[in-house]
């Protein structure tokens, strides 16, 4: 079940990531589209999902959707704190793809960036 919640908001935010970047949003009429995409998620008996769109490096819309505890009946806000571990690897790597996929970057030209980024071992 937590599977396949994941895997949906992973796909809401990949089908985001393809639209051409937003304007600000001009009218409630804008915002209330965004809000369509994640009306399935905001239900005080479903997780949801917090969401910010940016452009020109500037926040111009963001709203939490659902529910961050169900035990303890927590909405989620802009503001709510996600303790996600290793699930931001994932994201990462949709990222390089995308990267990859646009032809912006190689795979093996982020690898290799990155690799000589890192410490050596001291072993």
């Amino acid at each position: 079940m937590r599977l396949r919640f994941h895997i949906k908001v992973f796909a809401a935010i990949a089908a985001l990531s393809f639209l051409p970047p937003a304007a600000e949003p001009e009218s409630q009429d804008e915002a209330s589209r965004v809000d369509e995409l994640f009306d399935q998620w905001n239900r005080p008996t479903s997780p949801g999902c917090a969401v910010a769109i940016m452009q020109d490096a500037k926040i111009v819309y963001k709203r939490g959707y659902g529910m961050a505890d169900l035990d303890h009946n927590v909405r989620i806000t802009p503001k709510t704190i996600f303790h996600v571990a290793s699930m931001s690897k994932q994201f990462t790597a949709a990222a390089v793809l995308m990267l990859a996929t646009k032809q912006r970057a190689t795979i093996s030209s982020l690898a290799l960036r990155i690799s000589t980024r890192l410490e050596q071992p001291a072993f």
